[in-house]
């Protein structure tokens, strides 16, 4: 008889002293964002460029997820 093998739980990063984590719970997976408790005014400016530009990545992740989708019932129609 085979042993029943546990779902594997992945890891939650480890806070370091001086730091924050938020966690964003989506219905795909969890959205982990961590940085310095502090931050100067430009890093301020440079996190938040930053945050920008990978908005506009997982936006484009998400068209294309939701293109494929589209394209794989249109493949699977039947023909009249």
């Amino acid at each position: 008889m085979g042993r029943e093998v546990p779902p594997v739980v992945p890891p939650r990063l480890v806070v370091q002293p001086g730091s924050r984590q938020e966690v964003f719970a989506l219905y795909e997976g969890d959205v982990v964002v961590s940085c310095p408790e502090k931050l100067s005014p430009e890093s301020y400016a440079d996190l938040e460029a930053y945050l920008e530009i990978f908005l506009r990545k997982a936006k484009r992740w998400a068209e294309s997820t939701r293109h494929s989708q589209h394209c794989h019932t249109l493949n699977t129609i039947p023909a009249a």
